[in-house]
């Protein structure tokens, strides 16, 4: 294949998070380079749309908070680290209570139940959203005596536009945004259909659902294959599936997902496509050490093979984002991409929903689901910024931030 390639860079961006959350284009290297050399310029291309399709990596999600009538909806909620503020605490009584150092993270004071009906879910003007709710205190971990009209009052910050995924950082660079699913951003005229859980199968059908919304002019997103992978080590880890076979399943993975991005060529969009990281280096690979590793290396290989190999070969509209080579380069040196940490998730084991009730995942044994959604600043007791997973598997906002630079790289090649 002759796809265009992506620079390689060999130093961190120390203002990573700064670039990722403004977005900060691209184009004006673009410009550069197509206006300097004296030859032909290539029109740069201009994306008036954003579609987005996949897996984990590229979902926004919309959950339900609260209950007993209360019950309110907060967007924009990504597979990976959430950035929450909280904005005050009072306690609304004349009683003075001290929390004891025992108290869980999540809350400054540590409540035994939520007060009912008191949940309430305030847009702000920059599209952020503040939950407030009462809880009665846990007079167990406080100095107060017990006093069921005690209670205590948290107000916190939902921005869903800090911590981007790939597809938010570029997106901005088209001056396009999913303000639908994300209220915090400035821009629209971007969407992502991705779902938790996506396969390659549920990844077609995600397009062959909206295919009459793309067209010349638009530009699409696709990252899939990741939930296929982990399927197959599970029955290759269980002794159910060949390792020789589960590689020859991945490769027509590979091939059916090409397919999809073919497809994508044919309405005249413009289509990024991903080349998986190596899940050879994640830590639920690492958990089970060295076979482990080479298993779902072997894996993530054989599928990008048969995308790779079967993608058509035009590197115009069609653009290979290698995340797959950078997370070698990353491994072999770390600290020159600012990564503390190849080898451990940055989430912790538990966390809280908005409501103050502990999460546990739907099935224990898988990586992500509803424990990984409800990661967010207030519940890590370590940096964000220098761990490049979020739990066992899914990339954390250091590797989104990575990608998407690769992403604005290929976006804007003079070729592309």
């Amino acid at each position: 294949m002759t796809f265009a390639g992506t620079a390689r860079v060999h130093q961190s961006l120390p203002a990573w998070r700064r670039l990722a959350r403004a977005g900060v284009a691209m184009a004006a290297a673009a410009t550069l380079l197509t206006a300097c050399g004296g030859g032909d310029q290539v029109k740069e291309f201009q994306a008036t749309k954003l579609v987005s399709f996949g897996d984990e990596n590229s979902a926004l999600v919309e959950v339900s908070v609260g209950g007993a009538g209360a019950v309110t909806t907060i967007k924009g909620l990504k597979y990976g680290v959430n950035s929450v503020g909280l904005l005050r605490t009072a306690v609304p009584s004349d009683n003075t209570v001290a929390a004891d150092s025992a108290q869980p993270a999540w809350l400054n004071f540590p409540t035994s139940a939520p007060v009912a009906g008191s949940l309430t879910l305030t847009a702000a003007s920059n599209g952020s959203y503040v939950v407030l709710q009462d809880f009665v205190l846990n007079s167990a971990f406080t100095d107060g005596k017990p006093n069921a009209d005690l209670t205590v009052r948290y107000l916190y910050t939902y921005y869903c536009s800090d911590y981007p995924l790939w597809i938010q950082s570029l997106a901005r660079n088209y001056g396009l945004g999913y303000r639908d699913q994300c209220p915090t951003e400035s821009g629209s005229g971007a969407v992502t259909y991705a779902a938790a859980g996506a396969t390659v199968a549920d990844t077609a059908a995600q397009f062959a659902a909206h295919r009459g919304e793309i067209g010349a002019g638009s530009l699409a997103t696709i990252m899939a294959g990741q939930n296929d992978i982990l399927a197959a080590y599970a029955q290759v880890k269980a002794g159910t599936l060949d390792i020789e076979v589960a590689k020859r399943d991945m490769n027509a993975q590979g091939k059916a997902l090409a397919a999809v991005i073919n497809d994508i060529y044919n309405t005249g969009a413009h289509v990024l496509f991903v080349k998986l990281p190596n899940l050879g280096f994640s830590p639920l690979a690492r958990a089970d050490g060295s076979l482990g590793q080479d298993r779902l290396r072997e894996l993530t290989l054989a599928l990008n093979n048969g995308l790779l190999t079967n993608v058509r070969n035009d590197g115009l509209r069609i653009g290979l984002v290698n995340f797959y080579d950078r997370t070698f380069d990353i491994d072999r040196r770390p600290n020159d991409y600012g990564v503390s940490d190849m080898a451990s998730a940055v989430c912790k084991s538990t966390v809280y929903r908005p409501d103050g009730s502990a999460v546990t995942p739907a099935v224990p044994a898988a990586p992500g689901g509803d424990q990984l959604l409800y990661c967010n600043t207030l519940t890590l007791d370590r940096s964000a910024e220098t761990f490049f997973w979020s739990d066992s598997i899914n990339l954390s906002p250091r590797a989104h931030a990575y990608l998407a630079e690769l992403a604005y790289r290929r976006a804007f090649d003079e070729t592309f």
